[in-house]
């Protein structure tokens, strides 16, 4: 069922629940980085983590459909040496993204996910 939102590309996550162990489907907005998916966790800004974000740093298996397709991924935190570079890349697709890191102190998790 994933699309587009905003002609941004847009996908369905399904995490674990890190207290509750049950899947937990969400919409994500989404770039194709090579054969890897690149996610912020913005929360629109919010002085909190989304929830599908704490629930990957939890258990980093997911899934993602992404136009009828369903795929099993596995998720991290990007690191330094990546981060900026991914930043700037998901902010090219998304200038909303640099208005919520301004909203907040927290640092927004970048996600990068590959298939398991």
């Amino acid at each position: 069922m994933a699309g587009r939102f905003a002609h941004e590309p847009i996908l369905v996550l399904t995490t674990l629940g890190r207290r509750s162990g049950s899947r937990r489907s969400t919409t994500v907005l989404y770039r194709v980085d090579g054969e890897r998916l690149i996610l912020v966790g913005s929360n629109t800004g919010s002085d909190r983590h989304p929830a599908w974000a704490l629930n990957l740093v939890a258990n980093p298996d997911a899934e993602v459909e992404i136009r009828g397709e369903r795929l099993r991924m596995r998720a991290r935190v990007a690191e330094d040496g990546e981060r900026a570079a991914l930043w700037e890349a998901m902010s090219d697709l998304y200038s909303g993204f640099d208005e919520y890191r301004e909203r907040t102190d927290r640092e927004l998790l970048i996600f990068v996910l590959t298939r398991r």
